[in-house]
């Protein structure tokens, strides 16, 4: 059944030959999993290059080059569609660790119930949504495009915790994204869980939000499942003096901490971690067994202050 399922999937991105060669070179020997999945990024990012390139031409020669940007407000942007008294312990967690940790910030949560209040999509989207051809992982990528495009601020994802202040690497910088794989060299160059924007109208923004628009306007299906993050590789290869002054940092210290959630409490651990970075990218879907450092979210957040404190 599960493989009737990935092929069914596969003929809807119309990605069926691609992921059979996939599956065949991790059959086989010559590939494992990831250098698999590499080759299907590839094939999905020169298939959109291929069909999108001259949209992105167009956009960049209509665009003006002075954008109308304001300074945005201290705006921390959330989501969790069905209300955060409705989210996993670990999300309310992670929205505690938020709050406490940038309590000067505005903090909104974005609901299915308010979101017509900040955000304002093309009638083809909220269609394709409500029909579920735009799953709300996607519709959550052009949320986080238009707060920040029309807004600016911080978007983060409601699986972020924090364990210290927003490092001044974020903070004083225009534009702002963690870095992914090494040097740039994996087709993912960018993690959208973290995006920061000091102003409004960001250019790398809106050009991948346009690209957005055109696919969703002419696709009913997902041709991939980092569609945006294709996109915005493929608005700074042609933007390369804009992503140059994004600070090169590296969200791998950012994901140590949920590896940790499943396993026995270890405070030796958690503080290595939380001395390497203040913000942490975690995941709601972890079995938990009494005593792992999950059911510790709920105090661990504070500890670095506490200690700071007391030094």
């Amino acid at each position: 059944m599960k493989i009737k399922q990935l092929i069914k999937k596969s003929i809807s991105q119309k990605t069926l030959f691609t992921d059979v060669f996939g599956y065949s070179l991790t059959k086989t020997g010559f590939a494992d999993k990831y250098l698999a999945g590499q080759l299907t990024m590839y094939k999905s990012y020169s298939w959109l290059k291929k069909h999108f390139e001259n949209d992105l031409k167009q956009i960049e020669a209509e665009l003006p080059k002075e954008q109308n940007c304001e300074a945005a407000e201290k705006q921390v942007w959330i989501c969790w569609l069905q209300g955060m008294e409705n989210a996993p312990q670990i999300v309310q967690d992670c929205y505690a660790s938020v709050c406490y940790w940038m309590e000067d910030w505005k903090i909104t949560v974005i609901t299915a119930d308010n979101m017509n209040e900040y955000v304002q999509f093309p009638d083809y989207i909220v269609r394709k949504w409500k029909e579920g051809i735009i799953s709300n992982t996607h519709l959550s990528d052009l949320l986080r495009l238009e707060l920040l495009i029309h807004y600016g601020g911080l978007w983060i994802d409601s699986t972020t915790y924090m364990t210290g202040a927003i490092p001044a690497y974020i903070n004083d910088s225009n534009f702002f994204v963690y870095r992914n794989g090494w040097m740039d060299m994996e087709m993912i160059n960018m993690g959208s869980w973290l995006m920061f924007s000091k102003y409004t109208n960001n250019k790398l923004l809106l050009d991948t939000q346009s690209l957005l628009y055109a696919y969703w306007k002419k696709y009913n299906y997902i041709k991939n499942y980092f569609l945006m993050h294709i996109f915005f590789r493929m608005v700074t290869d042609m933007n390369p003096e804009l992503w140059e002054e994004v600070p090169a940092i590296n969200h791998i210290d950012s994901h140590l901490l949920m590896q940790e959630l499943p396993k026995h409490y270890d405070e030796n651990r958690c503080q290595q971690i939380t001395q390497l970075t203040p913000i942490h990218k975690l995941t709601y879907k972890v079995e938990i067994s009494k005593g792992a450092t999950a059911e510790k979210l709920g105090v661990l957040f504070k500890n670095r202050r506490e200690q700071n404190d007391s030094i």
